[in-house]
């Protein structure tokens, strides 16, 4: 394995969220790359041949949550999802996991109230357990906007979160 390669594997198995925003037609890394209860965020990928991540990491979400921006979207236009047999009763959509409060309303001071779930960090090996994927092939501006918010969010917590793979898509 190659340094770049080995620094990628080394930040995926370390990491609590991946975004990938890419209209890659090959996945970018392999599942076995990606830590036990890790959040995958895709929002690339918007047609069938588009895969921005491969079939196993997709079949781990299943024993995870897998969220989807559209059923029936990501069923004709996720090549994630097509790729991976997924079938619409295996798929969350994201309306349908919204924080609510007290009166079954849109609350999301009920999310930041949870507590923290992040994993401990634990030596680098192979992966294979569940985690949480979002996939979206809405509109490229609310890409923009969720991937935005995200890095957003991580910076404000003064880098105690995140790692910048540099020159990861040159």
């Amino acid at each position: 394995m190659d340094d770049r390669n080995g620094m990628i594997k080394t930040a995926l198995g370390t990491t609590d969220i991946i975004i990938c925003a890419t209209s890659s037609t090959l996945p970018l890394f392999p599942s076995s790359w990606v830590r036990d209860d890790t959040h995958v965020i895709l929002i690339g990928s918007y047609k069938p041949e588009m895969r921005e991540v491969d079939r196993d990491l997709i079949l781990r979400s299943l024993r995870g949550t897998l969220l989807v921006d559209s059923r029936e979207a990501c069923l004709r236009e996720a090549g994630e999802i097509l790729d991976a047999r997924v079938q619409p009763e295996q798929m969350t959509e994201i309306g349908e996991s919204l924080p609510k409060g007290v009166d079954e309303h849109f609350d999301l001071q009920v999310y930041f109230r949870k507590p923290s779930t992040a994993a401990p960090d634990r030596p680098q090996r192979e992966f294979d357990g569940p985690v949480t994927v979002f996939k979206s092939v809405g509109i490229a501006v609310q890409d923009v906007v969720i991937a935005s918010s995200i890095v957003e969010m991580a910076y404000s917590l003064g880098g105690r979160i995140g790692t910048t793979v540099s020159e990861y898509d040159l």
